[in-house]
């Protein structure tokens, strides 16, 4: 009999290769069916799950599976931050105004309506109002790792485009503060406690302080940018800007982490304060170095993502899943529709597919249903039960949300071939002109 009694950290290493490489050939494979890539990294995930829980133990073979899962969750949360970092970068103020009525309008909607339909299904059938406000918490997120990979992965390129990324962004950054408020009144209803106003407090100081700790590893990575990574050139730049931008990334995102704040709205914050810093060529270049790393570390985020769902569970609590992605995707669907209605001058591409792209739901969802103990205090039973819902419901959009996303984009005109490789940007410039063209989103 092999059995594995704890997770060592050569385990969890072994681990985190195994899925990897597993969830690439996975992702390959379920291409050649038309299916997105980052769909054959959940199922891979899923399988690897089922193979190590249920069938290898009936042959005397138990590894610890949920244990070495357990111990690559920070591998999500870091891959979650450098998600964040790449939205912020997409935040590029002067870009953003030019649709700033139709984002802010659209990011209102969609969490109204998010929130509020899935409190009122789940209340409606049967769960306590507390419970159906995390639920719908939890649910206000757009998960942005699929819209960067497959956006990514087609050269997707246009108006469409550029409205995506920081609608998702200040979607992701309100839907987390929305959701450490949300657990005050949740914790208020469930304890019967009366509602202070103190009891705010500790949420909009984790906010205030994401938002610091994100300005500020945003204007050391401009200080470094500035005064010692522009000076190098060729494969030694390359080098210098890889090792230093993913230095401060990681240590923005367990900054935030170890201080019990967002990590993710730090990160954000970090990406935009660096983009709003560069000129275009320096953009193009940063981008690059960043995507260089992203590929395994996205791998394994959602190879990881899908370990955690377990086949058994759509039976055991489908029904509240169901729920949950019908209020989730219509909310989305509808708050992207009625946002674009008023402004006449958006472009049709925008105004046709934007509803059926911002559907996608994965990292931030779990991170925030496995985090719902630290913020409030609650039994495990239910603490469980959000969490597999939110798992199961993850499990279900996988198969229909980044298809949708997909064919937003070609029917925007927007993708290209993704055999199509870019060809890498060489900038030689140090300083930034500020005349200089800037780059757009």
């Amino acid at each position: 009999m092999i059995y594995a009694t704890a997770v060592s950290g050569y385990q969890a290493l072994l681990a985190l290769a195994l899925m990897i490489l597993v969830g690439y050939g996975f992702g390959k494979a379920i291409e050649k069916i038309k299916l997105p890539e980052v769909t054959g990294f959940i199922l891979a995930g899923i399988l690897m799950n089922l193979m190590f829980t249920n069938v290898l133990p009936e042959f005397g073979i138990d590894v610890h599976f949920h244990g070495l899962v357990v111990a690559l969750e920070p591998v999500i949360t870091i891959a979650l931050g450098f998600v964040s970092f790449i939205l912020g970068t997409k935040f590029w103020i002067p870009a953003v105004k030019k649709n700033i009525k139709t984002i802010a309008l659209v990011v209102t909607l969609q969490i109204l309506i998010v929130v509020g339909m899935t409190t009122l299904l789940f209340t409606v059938f049967g769960q306590p109002l507390w419970f159906g406000l995390i639920i719908g918490g939890v649910s206000a997120a757009t998960a942005g790792a699929p819209i960067i990979e497959i956006s990514k992965k087609y050269h997707a390129k246009g108006p469409l485009s550029r409205i995506i990324f920081p609608i998702v962004g200040i979607d992701n950054i309100i839907g987390i503060s929305l959701f450490l408020i949300i657990t005050v009144f949740a914790s208020s209803m469930r304890n019967g406690e009366a509602l202070v106003l103190a009891s705010f407090w500790r949420p909009l100081g984790k906010i205030g302080l994401s938002l610091l700790i994100g300005v500020v590893t945003g204007l050391l990575l401009v200080f470094l940018h500035k005064r010692f990574l522009c000076k190098f050139f060729d494969d030694e730049k390359f080098e210098t800007y890889l090792v230093i931008s993913v230095g401060v990334i990681v240590l923005t995102t367990l900054i935030g982490y170890v201080f019990y704040v967002s990590p993710f709205i730090a990160s954000f914050v970090a990406g935009a304060v660096f983009t709003s810093a560069l000129n275009k060529e320096s953009y193009k270049y940063e981008t690059n170095v960043i995507n260089s790393f992203m590929p395994p570390l996205i791998t394994a985020f959602f190879v990881i993502a899908g370990a955690e769902l377990s086949i058994f569970d759509l039976f055991r609590y489908g029904g509240w899943a169901i729920l949950y992605v019908v209020a989730h995707a219509g909310g989305k669907f509808l708050g992207a529709w009625l946002g674009t209605k008023p402004d006449p001058n958006l472009p049709v591409a925008i105004k046709k597919n934007l509803p059926t792209a911002l559907l996608t739901q994965g990292g931030f969802e779990i991170f925030l249903a496995g985090s719902i103990a630290v913020y409030m205090t609650i039994d495990e039973a239910d603490s469980t039960m959000i969490k597999a819902i939110v798992l199961t419901s993850v499990l279900i959009f996988e198969f229909f949300a980044p298809l949708l996303f997909r064919s937003s984009l070609f029917k925007a005109g927007e993708a290209k071939d993704h055999h199509q490789v870019d060809c890498p940007v060489e900038i030689t410039d140090c300083d930034v002109d500020p005349s200089a063209p800037t780059h757009s989103h």
